[in-house]
């Protein structure tokens, strides 16, 4: 015969959805065997090493050196709230990567969504105090999504391409295409932006 081990995994609270008969009883007792409550990953920064090196593992490939995090990177990391649990984690190591050739990342190499998000904004009231007074300015972009490691498609260098192009073409929309604000924004050089506009066929 065949011997089945079923783990179901979520963050709402099963028992008090059973209370209030928005989840089915039946199931919950079929399911509820041995019941582990993991803590979100802002509560347990002392796995974010483990966590961080076990995923940069999974990213590299033969193509992609392996990179690995400083000390101050690290730390970095363990300060960070991460409200996306784990799935931030990787992609926020993703989208840092993609944007660094270093093989050694440092914690000014990190680029979190909440950091992207203070960039644009900044760049943003930059950009329209450099403008004329009676131009119309146009709205900053909404960050583009980045797929996760379970659901990308293709060869890794595919998809890391892809991530690198949607950060750089949101830097420059946001600097309203000035490449000197936009590599300032990546924390990239000037001469490494136009290489990898270059690279990527993206016309400036």
């Amino acid at each position: 015969g065949i011997d089945v081990r079923l783990l179901s995994a979520t963050h709402r609270n099963l028992q008090q959805l059973v209370n209030e008969r928005l989840f089915r009883d039946d199931l919950f007792y079929r399911i509820n065997v041995i019941e582990l409550n993991v803590p979100p990953l802002r509560e347990r920064s002392e796995d974010i090493p483990a966590l961080a090196a076990h995923i940069l593992a999974k990213i590299a490939g033969e193509n992609t050196p392996k990179r690995s995090l400083t000390d101050a990177a690290i730390e970095r990391l363990c300060e960070y709230r991460f409200p996306g649990n784990i799935r931030e984690l990787e992609n926020t190591l993703e989208r840092s990567i993609a944007l660094c050739e270093k093989t050694r990342l440092d914690a000014d190499d990190l680029i979190f969504q909440s950091n992207m998000r203070q960039h644009r904004d900044m760049s943003g009231a930059s950009s329209a105090a450099e403008t004329n007074a009676g131009a119309e300015v146009a709205p900053a972009p909404e960050a583009s999504m980045v797929n996760t490691l379970g659901a990308r498609t293709g060869s890794l260098d595919d998809y890391l391409e892809t991530i690198e192009k949607q950060e750089i073409m949101q830097a420059l929309e946001s600097c309203r295409w000035n490449r000197t604000e936009a590599a300032k924004l990546l924390g990239i050089s000037f001469r490494s932006l136009r290489y990898r506009l270059n690279k990527l066929g993206i016309e400036s």
